[in-house]
């Protein structure tokens, strides 16, 4: 289940050529709206274009394990 603020792993899409991290900002009922973490080089100005946000489908994303603090 995703939830806002989770990291997720997200597939190239129409706007961007390469998969990118990001995290959730608002959910809607089959998509998601996601704040660009980390992108690849070739995408930069395009992420910039976007104001580092996109919207991608529920089913084109995965979560990113969280890691242990300790």
């Amino acid at each position: 289940m995703l939830k806002v603020n989770d990291l997720v792993q997200c597939q190239p899409n129409g706007n961007l050529k390469r998969s990118f991290i990001g995290q959730i900002e608002k959910i809607y009922e089959r998509s998601i709206m996601v704040k660009i973490i980390d992108h690849h080089i070739e995408d930069r100005w395009k992420v910039i274009e976007l104001t580092g946000r996109v919207i991608v489908r529920m089913q084109s994303v995965a979560l990113v394990p969280a890691i242990a603090e300790s």
